[in-house]
């Protein structure tokens, strides 16, 4: 905080009155006028402090609103000192014309006298001060130079300032052990005719002992730096550590200061960790991948140390780097963020920043990374959900132990619940919905879903998942209508509490419950049309026109659709997904003709035949199918 107003006149000792005559000035009165006066300045000091500041560094240079504000204020405290100027003068006049027969025992000996003229004194200067920056305010080139001299013939810190050459160094340290220390305008003042001397230092070495001139100086290099920059001049005049100040003041701000923060990384010997740190809050929200890469360059110049201007860890300012990548999900950035957080934290990881952060390396393709990772985080227990979290994962990455793991998931499901996580506690719930489809309890795993109440993005996430591969957990589509209208119910709650779910897997899930509705069926192919085409996985899109054609009685165009769907399916070794298109492509055709339903019967015949392997239900639907006559 700013010291009130310099301590300048030694105040005589307060006087008891003896017998006064009529209606004598007081002390109390005059104490009261003096303090008043003290008060309205020590305002205009307070309020006017970084305007001031700014003029007196930046070579008696103002902009526009500091010049708008600085006159405002001293307007205001003029009218205030100029009232109670008056008012002391007229205290004074009072004493000088009292007659009064024992004056000189009322005002001379009480000391009254010397106080009300002293006080006229002081009101005087402190009206002169405001005078002279409401001259500037104006916009007239001022000379401090007049006003620092009248107050150094009373205040011997303004003499020192005024004679100090080159014993600055003894200056601070008389100023530190001094009852003015925590005055931040002398110390400013200090800094300023410091650095002019040619100390370069000389801001660091005084936020070294008053760290929280740092915050003024900061704002003051800032202003001028910007400067500097609107005229496309150079900044490399200003050193390391006013730099760091203008940087820790830029992050500081509600204001944008990109340009003077990009300014600042153009100089090698200026990247450092709070400029770095500075300049990704900066661009997080415009450009989130550079702000990684910043945050990921100061992390290597810390190492696994820690900044003092930023007054954090490298660990944390690599945490924050981790979470920013799971955030905007970028194969590289992800790669480089979870790299740098791993090699910092060491073996001390925490789950909350690297568990997000893998699930990016499932979508870019390195699942044995995602794995192992996950069973790292998975070995914590239940310590916290995102180990409950990486748990669940384990259970969907290692599905034939489903059955093993029911007891597990039902402790699972309670314990988030007792602790509310409500995120763990749905995905438990629909993992266990998996678990029971996926052992033939269908009915069961519908009834869990529908239990689901805090339909959280994560859960749609799983539930889109769950949606896709309808048919492995319910079987086939025209044997499961009544799952699929319950699931359908389930996907509705979740679009109305806001929750993105994908559009296409919507409209699917609607076709597979009611196929015979054909003037629903009819919206919800226009409904797909009007989809941007290229936001939707070409499985999706294929297997819902596929069901939209079979709905209304175009067998041939959903056998087709099918058959696109099986060459993208294809591979050395077959899938469930391949198998389930593979089925509806020949039992599609089979409805164009009987020629046709023969060329199934066949084609159906030769894979049961020629196939160690085939997964259910497309085992069974295949032989249902190869006895068609």
């Amino acid at each position: 905080m700013i010291k009130p107003a310099r301590t300048i006149f030694i105040l005589l000792l307060c006087v008891t009155a003896a017998a006064f005559a009529a209606d004598p000035v007081t002390s109390q009165q005059l104490e009261k006028v003096h303090s008043q006066a003290v008060r309205a300045f020590d305002d205009f000091l307070a309020e006017s402090f970084l305007e001031r500041m700014h003029y007196e560094y930046n070579d008696q240079w103002l902009n526009a609103a500091a010049s708008e504000r600085l006159e405002e204020l001293a307007e205001k405290a003029a009218e205030e000192i100029t009232e109670l100027k008056s008012r002391n003068r007229d205290l004074l006049e009072t004493i000088a014309n009292c007659e009064a027969e024992n004056w000189h025992q009322l005002y001379i000996e009480t000391g009254l006298w010397n106080q009300v003229r002293q006080q006229q004194e002081h009101i005087e200067l402190m009206h002169y001060e405001i005078d002279t920056w409401h001259e500037i305010s104006a916009g007239r080139k001022t000379d401090l130079a007049p006003l620092r001299k009248k107050l150094s013939e009373f205040d011997k810190l303004e003499r020192a300032l005024l004679t100090a050459d080159d014993n600055f160094e003894q200056l601070v340290e008389n100023l530190a052990k001094s009852d003015r220390a925590g005055d931040y305008e002398i110390v400013l003042r200090l800094a300023f005719a410091w650095r002019k001397s040619g100390q370069t230092e000389a801001f660091s070495k005084i936020t070294d002992i008053w760290p929280a001139a740092g915050d003024y100086l900061g704002k003051l290099v800032l202003e001028r730096l910007s400067r500097l920059i609107e005229q496309n001049k150079s900044i490399y005049g200003f050193n390391a550590g006013e730099i760091e100040l203008a940087a820790k003041a830029a992050w500081s701000s509600s204001k944008n200061h990109t340009d003077a923060l990009a300014a600042m990384l153009d100089y090698r010997d200026f990247r450092r960790p709070i400029v770095l740190y500075a300049a990704a809050a900066d661009y997080a929200d415009d450009k989130p991948e550079y702000s990684i890469e910043l945050l990921i360059e100061a992390c290597q110049i810390l190492d696994t140390g820690y900044d003092k201007m930023l007054q954090m860890p490298s660990r944390e300012i690599a945490g924050q780097a981790a979470k920013m990548a799971a955030i905007y999900p970028e194969c590289d950035i992800a790669y480089a963020a979870l790299d740098n957080y791993l090699e910092i934290a060491g073996d001390d990881i925490e789950n909350a920043v690297v568990y997000p952060l893998i699930q990016v390396l499932k979508n870019c393709g390195d699942e044995s990374r995602w794995a192992r990772l996950t069973r790292q985080i998975a070995a914590d227990g239940l310590t916290d959900k995102f180990s409950a979290m990486a748990t669940l994962d384990l259970f969907r990455l290692e599905p034939d132990q489903y059955e093993a793991q029911e007891e597990k998931l039902k402790e699972m499901i309670a314990v988030a619940k007792s602790r509310d996580w409500p995120d763990v506690t749905d995905r438990a719930k629909i993992t266990y919905a998996e678990l029971l489809a996926d052992t033939g309890r269908a009915d069961e795993a519908v009834v869990k879903l529908a239990g689901v109440t805090n339909y959280s993005p994560l859960a749609a996430e799983i539930l889109t998942a769950f949606v896709r591969d309808f048919e492995r957990h319910f079987g086939p589509a025209d044997k499961s209508r009544e799952h699929a209208a319950k699931i359908n119910l389930i996907v509705q709650k979740i679009i109305q509490k806001g929750i993105d779910f994908c559009p296409v897997l919507t409209l699917e899930i609607h076709i597979i419950a009611q196929p015979s509705d054909s003037e629903k069926i009819n919206t919800l192919s226009r409904q797909l049309d009007a989809l941007d085409q290229d936001t939707i996985p070409s499985a999706d899109l294929l297997r819902t026109r596929a069901r939209i054609a079979a709905a209304t009685e175009q067998p041939g165009q959903s056998a087709k659709l099918w058959a696109e769907l099986a060459q993208i399916h294809r591979s050395s070794e077959r899938n469930w997904h391949w198998w389930r298109a593979k089925y509806y492509e020949l039992h599609q055709h089979s409805q164009t003709s009987a020629e046709n339903a023969e060329q199934s019967r066949h084609a159906a015949t030769v894979l049961l035949r020629s196939s160690q392997k085939i997964p259910n239900p497309w085992q069974e639907l295949l032989e249902a199918l190869a006895d068609l006559s």
